[in-house]
């Protein structure tokens, strides 16, 4: 792969992925926002795993993960300073997940904000 064909492709990702957490106006975003090395994130990915495969979920909500070292930009932007981090959000509106990082927990979380919106 040439340097130009990387670069492209480069900035077609980081294009799509903030075109993603922006998200239309009628599509539904869970974000996590995580580092590769806080134990907190790796104990969480089992539980973010189990929600993207939850039929449920993945048919209301788009799944997108950011990570502190590929993703600096977006989470400088978003002022992310703590991890995991997730962040529901739906056109101009966004709500930070404050509770347990339990897959009952996120997925009533998830729920009750698309049902209701």
């Amino acid at each position: 792969m040439n340097i130009l064909s990387y670069k492209y492709l480069k900035y077609k990702s980081k294009y799509q992925n903030e075109k993603n957490l922006i998200g239309g106006k009628s599509k539904n975003n869970i974000s996590l926002f995580k580092a590769s090395w806080c134990h907190h994130c790796v104990a969480f990915e089992t539980v973010w795993n189990q929600l993207q495969k939850d039929s449920q979920l993945n048919t209301k909500v788009k799944f997108n993960t950011y990570d502190s070292e590929i993703h600096t930009d977006i989470i400088q932007s978003k002022n992310i300073t703590g991890y995991p981090t997730l962040i529901l959000s739906k056109g101009n509106k966004e709500i930070e997940y404050n509770g347990a990082r339990v897959f009952d927990a996120v997925k009533d979380f998830i729920l009750s904000y698309v049902d209701k919106n």
